[in-house]
């Protein structure tokens, strides 16, 4: 259902001879139809995505008496630019232009409506979108490791990706009809240079009045013989809701289930519920095969991990007690059936809820002048702020993602800002004090290490039906909006999500393979 856009139109009426006492007037019959606001210098309507339109008709006969219309017929030139209820039009979810015939089913007279629907998700098959960005990873590691404070150390990555709409029929998990959006990346750091392919699957369901464009799940796999997969669960996926209004707000839930495949062949296997909670099961094999390890966090903020990598090691955090800046935490270390350390700590949790995940949108936005928009594609546009909090009270972190996504009508996402912090309180890997007493083993009521991720990404070229275009700093307000470049920038959008899941999975794979480690060290 997704067209090219075309501003090439022409406004056209028609009316049908009404013959009335006999004869014909000198003053023909009239129909006109309001309800689309006001159209361009060329008299073309511009109908916003999933946005809803009621129409009035005013009516004369020939000769210039009023005339109260019949119900509205209302028909389209292509399915793509909407639908019709009664006298209401629903528009269409993608980029598509043509005309809308409105008639009178009682007269006959009408009136033919040249539109363009601008979509902020469409997309067309075999379209392809290079995008350009740096990732800056920061670790500060606060707390005294075994000699001294340790100074923050930062890494930049330079990122390249290439978005293909692969296929806008694909199957995933049971679905079908979805849209398949491959995504190659290359990650360029100072050591090593990482290229992970993953395809996101997303389709539009409608919600109500409103149409949700949700991420069905995703599959990754990279260069190092990772392999990931997630399928978002009920209430969780939704990256944008339609029609955009100023200060509407839609959640996600954290629902979703993940599995990994470690080169080596331990696998990762996490079912994560709406509130965030979680039970996970690691499986490891050859050099570091043991029983399988268990994580859990529960409702009542407590976590556990069995087998802590493979080891007869459990240890245990108790729901926090106490209120304000006197509550506490209580933990148990037990190792073959003994308990090696156990007491109490300041609560170190910065808030009572495991998982949120809020977006609020703001239109008619000024775009930041850091973004360096082309001034083709407007100043202004809808901002989408997505803040995302995550509580581990398992492996002790808490982590807040800001993602700020600005959408250009009939162009979608141009321009994203995005930054995580990822606090950890709890260090498995020996690198701090030992804070439990004969253990490798630092437990904190203040962050031990804390990641910083930062990303800004835009799009570079891309090339559509045989059509191309391409910015560059230099060039970055000479592009033209052609229909062409209006199709490409709204795979900006997808890219982003896809590009900013892979960074932020690998981070966590850090924190992962940190608390692994005390599989080796945890035991002096």
């Amino acid at each position: 259902m997704h067209r090219r856009v075309s501003l090439l139109f022409s406004a056209a009426f028609f009316a049908v001879a009404v013959s009335a006492c006999g004869g014909n007037s000198s003053t023909p019959p009239t129909f006109v139809v309001s309800g689309f606001g006001t159209p361009s210098s060329s008299g073309v309507y511009t109908l916003n995505a999933a946005a809803q339109y009621a129409l009035t008709a005013k009516e004369t006969a020939s000769g210039g008496a009023p005339v109260t219309p019949g119900p509205l017929t209302i028909t389209f030139s292509t399915a793509a630019i909407g639908t019709a209820s009664g006298d209401t039009v629903t528009a269409g979810l993608g980029n598509a232009s043509g005309i809308i015939k409105v008639v009178d089913s009682k007269t006959g007279i009408g009136q033919n409506i040249n539109v363009v629907v601008l979509s902020t998700h469409p997309a067309t098959a075999g379209d392809t979108l290079t995008l350009v960005g740096t990732l800056t990873h920061t670790i500060d590691r606060p707390q005294p490791a075994p000699s001294a404070v340790a100074a923050p150390t930062t890494t930049v990555t330079n990122v390249t990706d290439t978005l293909k709409i692969a296929s806008l029929d694909a199957n995933f998990n049971g679905a079908k009809g979805l849209t398949d959006n491959n995504v190659v990346e290359a990650d360029a750091a100072p050591l090593q240079t990482i290229t992970t392919t993953s395809d996101t699957y997303t389709h539009f369901v409608a919600d109500g009045s409103l149409q949700q464009y949700l991420g069905v799940g995703y599959t990754s796999g990279d260069t190092n013989g990772v392999q990931d997969e997630v399928v978002y669960g009920n209430g969780a996926g939704i990256f944008d809701e339609l029609p955009d209004t100023n200060g509407a707000t839609f959640s996600n839930t954290a629902a979703q289930t993940f599995t990994e495949l470690e080169p080596e062949g331990t696998s990762v296997s996490r079912t994560v519920n709406s509130d965030g909670t979680y039970t996970e099961t690691d499986t490891y094999v050859g050099g570091n095969a043991g029983p399988a390890q268990s994580i859990q966090t529960n409702t009542d903020l407590s976590g556990s991990i069995t087998n802590l990598g493979g080891l007869p090691v459990n240890v245990t955090y108790g729901a926090p007690t106490g209120s304000g800046s006197s509550a506490t935490i209580a933990y148990n270390v037990v190792y073959q059936g003994q308990s090696l350390a156990s007491g109490t700590l300041p609560s170190w949790l910065p808030t009572k809820t495991p998982y949120t995940d809020v977006s609020t949108k703001t239109t008619a936005q000024a775009f930041p002048s850091g973004c360096a928009i082309p001034a083709s594609v407007g100043t202004t546009g809808t901002e989408i702020v997505d803040v995302t909090t995550s509580l581990d009270t398992a492996l002790g972190t808490y982590e807040k993602r800001t993602q700020t996504l600005y959408n250009a009508p009939g162009f979608g996402t141009i321009c994203a800002q995005l930054a995580d912090e990822i606090d950890t309180y709890y260090d498995y890997t020996g690198q701090s004090y030992a804070l439990v007493g004969g253990l490798n083993l630092a437990i904190s009521s203040t962050p031990i290490q804390i990641d910083k991720l930062s990303e800004t990404i835009g799009f570079t070229s891309g090339t559509v039906t045989g059509s191309s275009s391409t910015r560059s700093a230099a060039q970055s307000r000479a592009i033209s909006a052609t229909s062409a470049t209006r199709i490409i920038a709204p795979l900006f959008d997808r890219a982003v999500q896809s590009v900013y899941r892979v960074h932020r999975d690998a981070a966590l794979r850090n924190i992962a393979a940190r608390r692994a480690a005390l599989a080796k060290v945890i035991v002096r």
